[in-house]
């Protein structure tokens, strides 16, 4: 399993960046939502200092944020490489030196939302991915895709996690598609 996960990361990672300079100023559009795009905020976290270090070189990534006031900013979208940050967690980030971007320094309450990171099998027929998809959104779960069959997931509060998990491992079992969650407890 764990030999599994380094290799699902590498292909990640060749799938999401060309280097590392592109890995740094790429960012996904916003997300869909209440909030027009001029109200976010551009936010960073760095994986190797405040979370598990990436086996690939991933040194971090920048995420969409609502600006709360006193250095506290609510995500607005989902991880791609970071772990134990999760949509709508509510933030305290800091620039590091003056004209950088804010860097996420705590967690300062949870949204209740969680994150799942899904590679779709190259051999997966496209109709199962749209499937496993759609079953994904009725089960309170959203994604973000990046390149190719690499999604983002963000299970909501009222989804049940376990089953949504328990899928997910059945679909890798059968060689449909590598998934991990974002959490690291």
């Amino acid at each position: 399993m764990r030999q599994a996960l380094v290799e699902m990361r590498a292909v990640w990672r060749r799938l999401t960046t060309r280097s590392r300079k592109s890995a740094r100023a790429r960012l996904p559009a916003p997300p869909a939502g209440d909030l027009p795009i001029e109200q976010l905020v551009k936010i960073r976290a760095d994986a190797a200092e405040s979370y598990r270090a990436d086996e690939n070189g991933i040194e971090g990534e920048s995420f969409w944020a609502e600006p709360l006031g006193a250095d506290r900013y609510r995500l607005r979208n989902s991880a791609w490489y970071v772990y134990d940050l999760h949509f709508l967690d509510i933030v305290r980030a800091v620039p590091r030196e003056p004209g950088h971007l804010p860097t996420i320094v705590s967690v300062v309450e949870r949204s209740g939302h969680q994150t799942l990171r899904v590679l779709f099998d190259a051999a997966t027929p496209e109709y199962e991915v749209r499937q496993t998809l759609l079953w994904l959104n009725d089960a309170a779960v959203s994604h973000e895709q990046a390149q190719g069959r690499f999604y983002a997931l963000d299970a909501r509060p009222e989804a049940d996690f376990s089953a949504v998990c328990d899928e997910l491992w059945r679909l890798e079992q059968a060689g449909k598609l590598h998934y991990e969650t974002g959490s690291t407890d």
